[in-house]
């Protein structure tokens, strides 16, 4: 029986007031009704592309002037800056901006007051430095690629920045300099070798000086006799304002990373072309180098960034001189080729193809004591002997005592996890450190659970032993599913309060049938080391999940931690607190409005004691940056907050005055499965509900992504709605944030259940809302999963679908990578299961007749690559199946040329306008089979 939508709605507007009620009650009849088609005004090609200029205009002048990576600073005891990178007025390149937030009267604010304005002003040195300074040759063809796989937009200027001790670091393409944000002092940092070698003598490294090579390089090629030559960026210091900027040659250089050492800020570690730089008062005192192209040190593989969301390869210890990095061999593994016919060659990229052998990774510590740098690798096989299973490192870190490292690692098929901790001793050490020193050669216990001691136990006699220290390399804590384990950035290792008998906890996110949650694990040794008892304690109820891409901050004096989970409804993230002692926690931001995440920045902008920046939206107001105010109450351990400031920048508008229909959030239950789904329906200009209009149905439907959600992400559709489209949109099982149960329905069954319940959920739509969904008249568009799912279901339901627009579409996944499909769909050995999911095994389905299918593709894509298209194409030529083909040359896996996106959109346009005109349901291919 369906459930009763009224009452759903109803209860819903109490927590959810982008909720229309008048209008869906409207729209919500039960009985069908015979509604006339509106009027669909055919448009040129040209005026397509009028106007899809035109909305992008639109789009601009509804959302407020955009600024990321936000973050909070106290730069001195009593005042507190926020700070974040945005676009200098007038140009398109990028500077650091900074508002003080006013402590003294954010305080006092109360919920009905009205909102302090804050204004963002970017640092006058900061920009004059830009302008003059700034290399103006294009971005490299790496900072590209990662700006690909972080979803983040290439640009000019400054593209990052750490923050430590006060002081901060702008990164800037190939350059680097230190900013002092009270005084607005900037230096640059010269990267490199030092022109001058004289005036920069290195320290002495304990395998070779800098001049002779250094370590980092695999056990599998021999060190290099000299360092590769690596070019100096010169800085020129401005003169006058009227100096025109010098143009620099041409460069392949790009920092990555750039980390200060938290125990001694003098201490700088930076990432140059894929090799780590150890950097002490202008002077390089540590590289590491190679000379086999294959072998790179501080950066993950393509494999690890884009799958796994992990983009960072060097870590500090927070308490000594000592830097972890990943030592990455991808010499095993398959290249791919990108680039244009005709066109000199470009070098090739490591890309693994599901079933072809990954990347190697291991660590390696540099350990900066005795007026020495070592570098020193892990031994052979310390984390194959407890994890034989072992694949990918997935996350890595130091342990709160400095020394101690820790490494969560992965199988192949991503369905068993663990976490290991690692002491500094089981690296490679010279002698001068203690490597010489014998060490017991332990088999520690896999039993997690073993020797477990409680109240209950029957051997009252039995006197509990201490618990001993870490010894060796220990794992912790594992986990094992019959599907799959999400990666996440929620992990953090407390303090140990006892050095004598230690606790080793962590903050960890373990994943439940109904949910991803945030858990304190504690983990007992003995005093041989062995790992003789752990524990779970949940910090959030079952049935929510984490933003897994947003990381947790930790506040171990009032023991809280703070994170971003779905807590008021799967369609919104909110920030929350839990007790991690008590179990007590709770949601800090509104019901009824989402916090929006970026997956480049998974950092929540948080001060322990005065409250957090974060940037908010619903589908009915653009993301606007707000400031929330801690209120500590007397015998409550957790905070609540008031929304006391808005935080815009100067010179540019606040928020927008919005003159449009939000769309509709509407939940159904399944009548096959009985399982709740998401929906969202854009209803077009000048909208007359007794009408009936073509839909557009945007699909995406893979692993790892929500796309209804309460937030304004949905404008940029309304370019369809203004030429009189239905614009559509439903989340499927095995869409992300719903918890393993809901996701686990696409295990090996790609193009399956997620087809079945778009399918279902579109119909029900059109049921629910009394006939203005004109079913004869409907495009499905996607891109990449999305892609491929338009295609599936213009295949599988060519009686539903007039057309189908396909945009960086996997065809097969034996041509995907590795970490994706072997996740989902198990090893390429499993031919059935590979075959079942290939579109190319399709193509018999395919409609013939022209103007039901339009290909796109970008010729440089590097994630879903070109060789997917060309494969579907040829056998669309041997079964004689129309398509219209669109190729980008220039552009990836996203299409982000201005150009090049407003050349797509009227194509796409112009498209579907074609199929949907003078079509009915009759003129359709035969379906095929049943629904």
């Amino acid at each position: 029986m369906m459930f009763n939508f009224y009452q759903f709605l109803y209860n819903l507007q109490n927590v959810s007031p982008f909720i229309d009620f008048s209008v869906l009650k409207q729209l919500t009849h039960t009985k069908m009704r015979e509604n006339e088609p509106a009027r669909f005004e055919t448009r040129s090609f040209s005026q397509l592309i009028d106007h899809a200029r035109s909305w992008k205009t639109e789009v601009r002048g509804m959302t407020t002037q955009g600024f990321t990576k936000i973050s909070l600073m106290r730069a001195e005891k009593d005042r507190l800056n926020m700070y974040a990178i945005s676009s200098v007025p007038g140009t398109n390149t990028q500077s650091i901006f900074s508002v003080t937030i006013p402590l003294e009267l954010v305080e006092k604010a109360q919920v009905a007051d009205r909102k302090f304005e804050l204004k963002l002003k970017s640092g006058y040195n900061v920009d004059s430095y830009i302008r003059m300074s700034c290399r103006k040759t294009p971005p490299s063809a790496e900072f590209t690629l990662q700006c690909e796989r972080q979803r983040s937009q290439v640009v000019t200027g400054i593209s990052d920045y750490e923050i430590r001790n006060g002081k901060m670091i702008l990164m800037a393409g190939d350059q680097l300099f230190r900013y002092n944000p009270l005084n607005e002092a900037l230096a640059a940092i010269p990267i490199a070798v030092p022109d001058d070698q004289s005036s920069t003598e290195p320290m002495d490294i304990s395998e070779g000086s800098i001049t002779s090579g250094t370590k980092g390089c695999s056990n599998e090629a021999p060190q290099s006799s000299t360092v590769p030559p690596v070019t100096r960026i010169p800085i020129k210091k401005p003169t006058t304002s009227t100096e025109k900027p010098a143009t620099a040659p041409p460069t392949n250089n790009f920092v990555s990373s750039a980390k200060v050492c938290p125990a001694d800020s003098s201490l700088l570690a930076y990432v140059l072309n894929k090799q780590v730089y150890i950097e002490k008062n202008g002077k390089i005192i540590h590289r590491t180098s190679s000379n086999s192209k294959h072998i790179t040190n501080g950066v993950p593989s393509y494999i690890v960034q884009e799958e796994l969301e992990r983009f960072e390869g060097i870590w500090w210890s927070e308490s000594k001189t000592r830097l972890l990095y990943e030592h990455v061999n991808e010499e095993k593994v398959a290249e791919s080729q990108f680039g244009v016919n005709g066109d000199p060659p470009v070098a090739p990229m490591k890309y693994p193809r599901a079933g072809t052998k990954n990347a190697y990774s291991t660590l390696r510590m540099v350990i900066l004591e005795n007026g020495k740098a070592y570098d020193v690798p892990l031994k052979d096989e310390v984390i194959y002997k407890h994890c034989p299973f072992y694949e990918y490192i997935t996350r890595a870190g130091f342990f709160s005592d400095g020394t101690t490292v820790w490494v969560q690692v992965m199988s192949r098929d991503q369905a068993q996890c663990s976490l290991l901790l690692i002491p500094y001793t089981d690296f490679l050490l010279p002698e001068e450190l203690g490597g010489s020193i014998k060490e017991d050669n332990l088999q520690l216990s896999t039993d997690l659970n073993m020797g477990v001691w409680d109240d209950k136990s029957h051997e009252e006699t039995m006197e509990k032993p201490p618990r001993g220290k870490l010894r060796g390399t220990v794992q912790i804590h594992k986990a094992r599913n019959d599907y799959w384990i999400n990666t996440h950035n929620a992990i953090y290792p407390l303090k140990i309060t006892d050095e004598e008998h230690p606790m080793y906890e962590f903050i960890y996110c373990l994943e439940k049938p109904n949910g991803s949650c945030l858990a304190l694990i504690s983990a007992e040794l003995d005093q041989n080391g062995y790992c003789r008892h752990t524990e779970e304690k949940l910090l959030m109820a079952e049935n929510f999940s984490i933003n897994k891409s947003m990381g947790i901050v930790v506040d171990e004096v009032r023991e809280l931690v703070y994170y971003v989970a779905n807590e008021s409804h799967p369609t919104e993230w909110n920030i929350c607190v839990s007790h991690y002692r008590t179990g007590q926690h709770a949601q800090l931001t509104e019901s009824g409005i989402c916090f929006k995440s970026e997956r480049a920045n998974g950092k929540l902008a948080l001060d322990l004691d005065h409250g957090f920046a974060c940037y908010m939206t619903s589908v009915g107001s653009p993301a606007e940056c707000r400031f929330y105010s801690f209120r500590w109450k007397e015998n409550e351990v957790l905070p609540s907050t008031v929304y006391a400031a808005n935080i815009t920048v100067s010179g540019h508008p606040g928020q927008p005055d919005l003159h449009f229909d939000s769309p509709e959030m509407i939940e159904f239950q399944s009548k096959k499965t009985g399982l709740m789904h998401y929906a969202m329906i854009l209803r077009p200009s000048n909208f007359d509900p007794y009408k009936k209009y073509p839909v557009f149905h945007y699909v995406y439907g893979g692993p790892g992504i929500q796309i209804v959600h309460n937030d304004f992400s949905w404008i940029q559709y309304i370019r369809f709605c203004r030429l009189g489209y239905v614009v559509v949109f439903i989340d499927n099982r095995g869409s992300a944030h719903r918890g393993i149960e809901f996701e686990r329905h696409i295990h090996k069954k790609m193009g399956t259940v997620e087809v079945e319940d778009q399918v279902e959920g579109l119909q029900m739509l059109a049921e629910r809302t009394g006939g203005f969904m004109d079913m004869s008249r409907v495009v499905v568009h996607g891109w990449s999963y999305g892609g491929y799912m338009a295609l599936q279901m213009i295949a599988k339901h060519p009686n539903i679908y007039r057309a189908a627009i396909a945009g960086g579409a996997v065809s097969d996944w034996r041509l995907y990578d590795t970490a994706y499909t072997e996740r989902y769909m198990g090893y390429p050995l499993e031919e059935h299961v590979y075959g079942a999911s290939s579109i190319t095994g399709l193509v018999e389905k395919l409609p013939d007749e022209p103007n039901r299918l339009m290909l796109v593709h970008g010729l440089m894509d590097e994630n879903v690559h070109f060789a997917h298209l060309t494969h579907l194409v040829d056998e669309c030529i041997k079964k004689g199946k129309w398509h219209e083909l669109v190729i980008f040359p220039n552009e990836r896996h996203g299409v982000r040329n201005n150009d090049a996106s407003i050349y797509l959109d009227a194509r796409m346009m112009y498209f579907a306008q074609q199929a949907i005109q003078g079509f009915g349901p009759t003129t359709a291919a035969p379906r095929q089979g049943p629904l």
